[in-house]
């Protein structure tokens, strides 16, 4: 899967996904280029992202945990990893790496829902 992270982001991103300064066409050279120029805002976002396209679940709850972003973060990487295992379907040699994205697909959905509870619970109204 690890090789297919770039056409994955491009077809996740689309046209969203800003040119690299050196452009060299990779999304995964863009989001190392952010990180090493500083020129990212967000440098957690771009690794919180890392972290979900190369499977590195716990770092991503990590980058998660301490993001300013928690509610966005958990919805974009359920609609991300949803998106990665429809890629797959079909694919009968990812059947397990299928697996896993739909499996972490239900967890950060969870974890979405799970936040926007408790900020319920601690509405005053």
């Amino acid at each position: 899967l690890v090789s297919d992270i770039d056409d994955i982001v491009k077809y996740l991103f689309g046209d969203h996904l800003p040119s690299c300064p050196n452009d060299t066409g990779s999304p995964n050279q863009f989001l190392l280029s952010r990180l090493s120029n500083g020129n990212d805002k967000s440098p957690l976002r771009a690794l919180f992202l890392w972290a979900l396209l190369t499977e590195h679940w716990q770092l991503a709850r990590v980058f998660w945990y301490v993001s300013n972003e928690p509610l966005a973060s958990a919805a974009a990487a359920a609609k991300i990893l949803w998106s990665m295992a429809k890629h797959l379907e079909g694919h009968c040699l990812q059947v397990e790496t299928w697996k896993k994205l739909k499996e972490q697909q239900r967890v950060w959905a969870d974890r979405a829902v799970e936040f926007l509870s408790v900020c319920n619970g601690h509405d005053p109204d």
